[in-house]
């Protein structure tokens, strides 16, 4: 559990764009984002981690807008994670399991 909160945190550091972007319109019926990307997926990714067949956490560019990153073993994990955190879209990867 340990490498893979490791290999998170390096997925993060790689994808994180300078400047703390945040995003810009909120999904009808969502509160305005109040933290920047970094923010939130620095507190969530313990407990993104947590749910079996996450392999990863960082954060991306979703149709040009900031949205964080999930990286899981099959499609049938997608069920278990959240689409939205925070006011910030969640998109997933299937990646299978991720090994050093």
């Amino acid at each position: 559990m340990q490498l893979r909160a490791v290999l998170g945190l390096l997925v993060l550091a790689a994808c994180s764009p300078s400047g703390g972007e945040r995003a810009q319109d909120p999904e009808p019926g969502e509160a305005a984002v109040s933290r920047s990307i970094e923010e939130v997926v620095a507190a969530r990714t313990p407990e993104l981690m947590r749910i079996e067949g996450v392999e990863g956490v960082g954060q991306a560019l979703c149709e040009g807008q900031p949205c964080i990153r999930v990286y899981i073993r099959t499609a049938a994990v997608e069920r278990h994670v959240p689409q939205r955190l925070d006011g910030y879209r969640v998109s997933t990867v299937v990646t299978g399991v991720i090994r050093p």
